[in-house]
């Protein structure tokens, strides 16, 4: 039986979605017919499977395993005012188109107050923060758990614009691996990478502050860093991310030669004069897949 692809998986226009299935299969019969006893529980015990089935694949909870398997380029949008409204939306189309002509894996952090106002089978949302705090009496924090129930996969943590200290970054990232949600980690350096290495994120991403936003990649000004970096977090579960400064294929897929599993990208497509083209072509440029660590 087909179900509907993964966010980021080969699915096309052609997958059944688990919703529908669910209630072709159970709604009607249930409005016509209500029979009891045993094969009632029976029917609804199975309903309720599909209706798990549909929510685990809807709100991208399988993105953690996902992501040590595939490179992916990560879109953070920041708060600039060009990911907002009717362009946030136009965002997420080009990157579902993107990841079916290319084959990536993409995934996308809009605004904070956005997270919840993009939906998209094939484009993962991430979350730019989180903390370490639960639901309750917890004002102005980001809480994974409220993250998770409005659909997003994971999210970046210790961005250079909003860094943490080492024991929050381990407890983000053991919070978010208890909820099955995806951890993409930032380090300025290659001793701070393997560092955070060591705590086991899905993802660290090396970006060297001094690069973001110049427009000068990473892989051209600093290819040192890179080779550095997928060193230094080889022998851990955690991939190598690479960001700061791309705006090219060429950059895309000379940073992929040095070590790096994927990309973290942000003005380089938001503010370009046209995103979709350029997130097309940071995407037909993408590393290949390698193996899981320990295959």
């Amino acid at each position: 039986m087909a179900v509907c692809a993964w966010a980021g998986g080969s699915g096309g226009s052609g997958d059944v979605d688990c919703h529908d299935l669910s209630q072709m299969i159970f709604r009607t019969p249930f409005r016509a017919w209500r029979p009891r006893g045993m094969l009632y529980r029976r029917i609804l015990r199975v309903n309720h499977l599909f209706t798990r089935l549909r929510r685990g694949l809807h709100s991208n909870s399988y993105a953690p395993a996902r992501a040590r398997e595939e490179p992916m380029l990560v879109l953070n949008c920041k708060n600039y005012a060009e990911a907002t409204g009717s362009r946030l939306a136009r965002l997420y189309r080009a990157a579902e188109a993107s990841s079916r002509r290319h084959g990536a894996r993409i995934a996308i952090a809009p605004p904070p107050h956005l997270v919840s106002a993009a939906r998209s089978r094939r484009v993962a949302t991430l979350a730019q923060h989180a903390d370490d705090r639960g639901p309750g009496s917890t004002t102005g924090h980001v809480v994974p758990e409220l993250l998770r129930a409005a659909g997003v996969a994971g999210s970046i943590i210790n961005h250079s614009e909003h860094r943490l200290r080492p024991a929050e970054i381990r407890a983000v990232i053991g919070r978010l691996r208890s909820l099955g949600m995806s951890s993409i980690a930032c380090a300025r350096t290659a001793p701070e990478a393997a560092r955070i290495a060591a705590l086991g994120p899905d993802y660290v991403a090396i970006e060297p502050p001094s690069l973001i936003g110049s427009g000068t990649a990473i892989s051209r000004a600093r290819p040192g860093l890179i080779r550095d970096a997928a060193r230094a977090v080889s022998q851990s579960r955690s991939r190598l991310l690479c960001g700061a400064g791309i705006v090219s294929g060429e950059d895309v897929a000379r940073a992929g030669e040095l070590g790096a599993e994927g990309i973290l990208v942000a003005s380089g497509v938001v503010k370009a004069r046209s995103p979709a083209r350029a997130l097309d072509e940071l995407a037909s440029r993408m590393p290949r897949r390698r193996a899981v660590r320990g295959e």
